[in-house]
């Protein structure tokens, strides 16, 4: 049986809309809700994901490219078709250039147009869905990857990398491209070379792992102690591909307690399962999704639709020393007592509804930028250690557009006694700006381009248009003008605020 496809179709004038739904409802796989207003079908589409959005062009409270675009505006993906009476080339000529799906006109022909349009539905509706699915995973997945403070990358037999992640980039102080044209073996210290390529070669299917600690050489010419985990991937008749490096520096691992519910000390528990609620409406696509993330090295939670703790990952179990099974199952925002010492709202209460929420008043504070909600940074104690955290959380929803699970992810660094309640130095600051790739350049910006000046202002827009050049000078993303005036605030000495319309205490270089 064909999988139903849900329609919204919007129309002022109630008999063609009567009259339209009742030719499409003809259709078994089509399920049709009708609205007469464009305050009517935003009203809908604040509760009800649709498949197909149907509007007819001219309406009185807002014409139909207005209503697309505010959808759109809103993150709305589904499928948009207009319809109109009115033969205008430049109506027709403006949906689609605008992004609009599909162009329907009304009149005695459209009788013969609703085989094609129906096609058109049956055809794109899966095709969307498809594509949105593959674009969450992936998207999700390099956000994970990328944030981490692990160095992951994947080198050639000869040693040539193929993949590179942004903590390596940021090690090598060169730009993604450049280094996929370099050899991994070049930054290994002559004198370590060879017993690596020992190691590598004693590696077989049956036995594909080895963690090794040697030195790297980075991009201002330090030599750095690492662990590196190797992983060699095999071919169907046992010739190695590739290898899948992992390092990572041993010397900043904070261990908090000598004991606790995390298992043998030093060995803290992997994720170990999912509720049975996890991704009900997509079997195996979620399963499969948290498989991949809880291969991960980075500390992260995530919770279902309805609050309840789906995954804990095996980084975030040996900072807390909570063992994944002693949280999997969970509901009552109980994901917070590692961090806060009793249950509360962390930022994945501003995307699920947690049993006992009480709406957004007691809600952490957050930017949200894109469907990415950041948190400010906190001081926290846990396992009785302080530290200061900053969290990151991100919706995740099934091809449908639908709500399934939030992820968050969290970065934490100790804070020294007598600063615990201060704001963030340069030592803690930058290892936590610069953990998240998505932030990468705010810090070497404010570092080497800010100068503090209490009479000083520099207009926003300047601001950030200097920004933008630096981080195109050296090889760096800038992130968006929202995120960038929300965490430049952040940074101590100098430490910039926004007045008038301009960065006050502060000047260039």
């Amino acid at each position: 049986m064909p999988q139903t496809i849900s329609l919204l179709c919007i129309d002022d004038n109630p008999l063609f809309l009567d009259a339209f739904r009742a030719r499409l409802e003809q259709e078994k796989d089509l399920d049709v809700t009708t609205a007469s207003t464009s305050a009517e079908a935003l009203d809908l589409l604040n509760r009800q994901y649709f498949d197909v959005i149907i509007s007819d062009y001219a309406m009185p409270d807002m014409d139909g490219l207005a209503l697309f675009r505010e959808i759109r505006a809103r993150g709305g993906q589904s499928i948009f078709i207009i319809a109109t009476a009115k033969r205008l080339a430049h109506i027709a000529r403006d949906a689609l250039n605008t992004g609009v799906d599909y162009y329907l006109q009304k009149g005695a022909d459209i009788k013969n147009e609703f085989p094609r349009l129906i096609d058109f539905i049956r055809t794109r509706v899966p095709q969307k869905n498809a594509e949105h699915e593959l674009k969450t995973q992936t998207r999700f997945y390099n956000s994970i990857v990328h944030n981490g403070a692990e160095f992951i990358c994947r080198i050639k037999p000869d040693g040539t990398f193929s993949f590179i992640n942004e903590p390596c980039v940021n090690l090598y102080k060169k730009p993604s491209q450049q280094l996929l044209r370099e050899n991994f073996y070049s930054y290994v210290p002559d004198s370590e070379r060879n017993e690596i390529l020992a190691c590598l070669q004693a590696l077989s299917p049956e036995k594909p792992d080895c963690l090794l600690l040697h030195h790297v050489i980075a991009g201002d010419g330090r030599s750095i102690l690492l662990d590196w985990g190797y992983h060699g991937l095999f071919s169907p008749s046992g010739v190695i591909q590739e290898y899948q490096l992992t390092g990572r520096d041993s010397g900043t691992l904070v261990r908090i307690g000598t004991t606790g519910t995390g298992g043998e000390h030093g060995k803290p528990s992997a994720v170990t399962g999912s509720s049975p609620k996890t991704m009900e409406e997509k079997p195996g696509k979620g399963s499969d999704l948290m498989a991949m993330l809880q291969s991960l090295d980075v500390p992260f939670f995530a919770v279902d639709k309805f609050g309840v703790i789906i995954a804990w990952s095996a980084k975030l179990a040996e900072l807390t020393d909570v063992a994944a099974t002693e949280m999997i199952g969970k509901g009552n925002r109980e994901y917070a007592v590692p961090f806060y010492g009793k249950p509360g709202p962390m930022l994945v209460d501003h995307v699920v509804c947690s049993p006992g929420s009480t709406g957004g008043n007691n809600l952490p504070a957050a930017k949200k930028t894109g469907d990415t909600f950041i948190g400010e940074k906190e001081h926290v104690a846990i396992r009785g250690k302080p530290m200061i955290l900053i969290g990151k959380c991100i919706p995740v929803h099934n091809a449908s557009g639908h709500l399934i699970a939030a992820i968050e992810s969290i970065a934490v660094s100790e804070t020294q006694a007598e600063t615990a309640g201060a704001e963030l130095n340069s030592g803690i600051a930058r290892p936590l700006m610069e953990e998240d790739a998505e932030f990468e350049g705010i810090w070497d910006f404010h570092q080497k381009i800010l100068v503090g000046d209490p009479s000083g202002s520099i207009p926003l827009d300047i601001m950030y248009d200097t920004f933008v050049q630096f981080c195109c000078k050296n090889g760096r993303k800038p992130v968006d003008k929202d995120a960038f005036e929300y965490l430049l605030p952040q940074m101590d000495a100098p430490h910039p605020v926004v007045f008038r319309g301009k960065w006050q205490g502060c000047r260039f270089r």
